[in-house]
C-alpha cells in the first residue's frame, strides 16, 4: 500500500485556514484565537478503508460497556518506508483507543485483520492512539481525525527504527530519548492536497528535521516536497496533553495544538486553506 491520497489514506488532518501574511506580520510564536473567523481549526479531510477479518471489541474505562456515540471500523497499517509514504497490513496485535461519549475511554482490539471501536465521543478532532500489544518495534502512535459520524479508518503504527533514523542523520545525531514525543507533521494545501514547501515549524526550541525529498535534514529550512517536519525528542508527559505547535509557510502564518504523549509517535496532516 502507499499513502498517496490525503482525503482517502492519510491517518489525520487537520485543517487550518489563518490571515495571509499581507493582512499582518508574520510571526511564529502567533496564536490564532479562536473566535478569529480568518484562523481556527475545522474537521479532517476524511479517514480511509477497511480490510477483512479480525475481531475487536470496545469498553469504556471502567470495564463497562461504552456508553453511546459514533462508531469507527478499520484497520492498522504498519508505515514501513524512512518517508511515511508506503507500509503494509500491520499483522500483530494492537489496542485502538480515543476519548468515549461518556467521558470515559474507548477501547478496542486489533487482531491483525480489523477492529471496531464503539462509543466513541462525536468530535471533528478525535485523537486516536494505536498502541502494539509489545511495544519496540513499533511505538504508540497519536493521531486525529474526524468522528462526528460514524467512519471507516486506516490508522497507522510507525517503527522505531524509522524515528531513530532521521535522529541519526541530524547535523548532530541524537539518540531517541525516553520520555519525549515523537512529532511526525505534514503539511498539506486544503484544497488540492499536495504537500506544501518551505514551512517552517517551532515548538518549544528542540530541533525540527525536515525532509528533503528523499532524506532529511535540520540545516534544511523548511519543508522539502514530502512536506514533512519532525520535531524532535518533544517535551511531553505520559498521559496524552496537547501542545502548541507554530509554523509559517511564507504566506500563512499561525499555531495549533498538536496531542503529544512521551515514548509514543504523533503523526498528522495538517492541511492549510492558502
Amino acid at each position: 500500500m502507499r499513502r498517496l491520497i490525503p482525503s482517502v489514506l492519510v491517518a489525520a488532518s487537520l485543517l487550518v485556514a489563518c490571515q495571509k501574511a499581507d493582512e499582518h506580520p508574520p510571526a511564529l510564536d502567533t496564536t490564532c484565537p479562536p473566535e478569529n473567523p480568518n484562523c481556527h481549526d475545522l474537521p479532517p479531510l476524511g479517514g480511509g478503508g477497511t480490510k477483512d477479518g479480525g475481531t475487536g471489541g470496545s469498553t469504556s474505562s471502567d470495564g463497562g460497556v461504552a456508553g453511546e456515540g459514533t462508531t469507527l471500523t478499520g484497520n492498522v497499517a504498519a508505515l514501513t518506508s524512512e518517508d511515511f509514504q508506503s507500509g503494509v497490513n500491520y499483522g500483530d496485535v494492537a489496542t485502538v483507543s480515543a476519548d468515549a461519549a461518556d467521558g470515559g475511554t474507548a477501547t478496542a482490539t486489533y487482531q491483525g485483520g480489523s477492529f471496531t471501536l464503539t462509543g466513541v465521543m462525536p468530535t471533528p478532532e478525535l485523537w486516536v492512539t494505536v498502541t502494539p500489544a509489545v511495544v519496540g518495534e513499533y511505538l504508540p502512535t497519536l493521531q486525529p481525525l474526524s468522528s462526528e459520524a460514524d467512519a471507516d479508518v486506516t490508522l497507522y503504527l510507525i517503527p522505531a527504527s524509522t524515528i531513530d533514523l532521521i535522529y541519526g542523520l541530524l547535523s548532530f545525531p541524537v539518540a531517541r530519548e525516553v520520555g519525549r514525543a515523537h512529532v511526525v507533521l505534514r503539511f498539506v494545501d486544503a484544497t488540492t492536497g499536495e504537500p506544501i514547501e518551505g514551512v517552517t515549524v517551532s515548538h518549544v526550541g528542540e530541533t525540527v528535521s525536515y525532509d528533503t525529498g528523499g532524506s532529511w535534514s535540520d540545516v534544511q529550512t523548511g519543508t522539502g516536497s514530502l512536506g514533512y517536519a519532525v520535531l524532535v525528542n518533544a517535551p511531553a508527559q505520559s498521559n496524552r496533553t496537547k501542545q502548541k505547535v507554530s509554523f509559517d509557510t511564507g504566506t500563512v502564518s499561525g499555531s495549533l495544538d498538536i496531542a503529544m504523549q512521551s515514548d509514543a509517535i504523533t503523526l498528522a496532516d495538517i492541511a492549510i486553506a492558502q
